[in-house]
């Protein structure tokens, strides 16, 4: 090599060097200041670094563990996902994480990545002495306000064809069976209770109700609640569902269901039956679905369902098929956007009415939704709701269109 060359390669490497250790002199500096500051203001400089400390491992898992301890979940678990795929073999990242995917309640993955850690690495020092609380609860409550194009779910058409006595007929619909645009107020609460003694079994509750501003008598009012006891073993999961819902058209509902999920990697799926009763009928549902996640690129759900064919209850026995696709983005590093897609076709086993004669009742539905979550602090967030939903059927009853906007708060504990 000629010496110029030399000279030149080895200016080069030297200044590669020097670079390094002022980046690694920087880091350390920083991790100092860091150490000085709360989570929340630690974050914040985090987020502020300069691009050189950006591209290095304990960049992102710093990140990600103060933005778990000042309660940004998501954030954790991007920027800790970042730190394992620079450093698979980081021991703090894989803990870390798993505790973030616990705190997301995703438990079978939490539990997976917790106890492949601790089989690789051991238990670290901190929770071996660590004592919590016997029972954990996390859950989230968000109220919002909005405006709907269909708040009763009515029908598009202004009237319906019927057959009596071998005539068609063409009556027209009572006014709380169209479409009725309205703005309403919601609130919903969810809640996650666990036991550290039994940390298989798992709580999750919550209620939701929607109630319209104006006060109109024809606008349909609704709440559920919903229970679920749940057993986790391994990649396995047996839960016992209980929903009760009350609509001002429809009246009661309720069901009681058993389930029976597995997931082996990235592909899950789950089957269960459930105990259904609308207007003291009761009858039975079979379901059986599917779900692969992407990653980054979200995830897909397949969903089968068939009701238990009832001669008391024509045109209420359905054979459902359901697609979803859901993709998570994270928007200005604290902004996070959930996207959804879902298509549902659905066909009766009897007609519909006697009034109908043989006609089968056929629907598809189309439905878009965006969910945008703005953190304000580490425990309030500004939440707004998008949905777009067209069902199209081949009774007039059952061709519906809505459009809901809303916009409100959410607290997580």
């Amino acid at each position: 090599m000629p010496p110029k060359q030399r000279i030149k390669t080895l200016a080069a490497i030297l200044l590669t060097m020097a670079s390094t250790a002022s980046h690694a002199d920087n880091w350390q500096e920083m991790q100092a200041q860091l150490a000085t500051l709360s989570p929340q203001d630690a974050l914040q400089a985090l987020l502020q670094a300069p691009p050189a400390i950006r591209q290095q491992t304990e960049y992102h898992y710093w990140l990600g563990t103060y933005a778990l301890q000042a309660g940004d979940t998501q954030l954790a678990i991007t920027h800790l996902e970042q730190a394992l795929l620079l450093q698979p073999d980081h021991a703090g990242a894989w803990y870390d994480y798993g505790m973030a995917l616990c705190r997301d309640g995703q438990r079978t993955s939490c539990q997976n990545i917790l106890e492949a850690a601790k089989a690789r690495y051991g238990l670290p020092p901190a929770l071996q002495q660590q004592t919590g609380p016997a029972i954990t609860i996390n859950g989230e409550l968000r109220s919002h306000v909005g405006r709907s194009s269909n708040y009763n779910a009515g029908s598009q058409a202004d009237r319906m064809d019927i057959l009596l006595s071998g005539q068609s007929i063409s009556l027209p619909l009572s006014g709380d069976s169209r479409a009725q645009a309205a703005s309403y107020h919601d609130i919903a609460l969810d809640l996650q209770l666990f036991s550290h003694r039994l940390p298989s079994i798992s709580l999750n509750t919550g209620f939701y109700a929607r109630r319209p501003i104006s006060g109109q008598q024809t606008l349909a009012e609704y709440g559920n609640w919903h229970g679920e006891l749940s057993h986790e073993s391994g990649n396995q999961r047996l839960a016992l569902n209980l929903a009760v819902f009350k609509d001002s058209l429809l009246g009661r509902q309720s069901k009681i269901g058993l389930w029976w999920q597995g997931r082996q990697a990235a592909l899950g799926w789950q089957t269960g039956i459930e105990q259904n009763r609308t207007q003291q009928q009761p009858y039975l549902t079979l379901n059986a679905g599917s779900s692969l996640i992407l990653g980054r690129a979200g995830q897909i759900r397949l969903t089968a369902e068939q009701d238990q064919r009832q001669t008391t209850r024509p045109g209420q026995s359905q054979r459902r098929l359901a697609i979803g696709y859901n993709l998570p983005l994270l928007l200005l590093q604290t902004a996070r956007l959930d996207a959804g897609y879902r298509w549902q076709q659905a066909r009766d086993s009897a007609p519909f009415s006697p009034l109908t004669g043989t006609t089968i009742r056929r629907q598809n539905l189309q439905e878009l939704s965006a969910v945008l979550t703005w953190p304000l602090t580490n425990t309030l967030a500004l939440r707004s709701e998008l949905l777009h939903s067209r069902q199209q059927s081949n009774i007039a009853l059952f061709r519906q269109q809505e459009t809901r906007l809303a916009i409100g708060i959410a607290a997580r504990f």
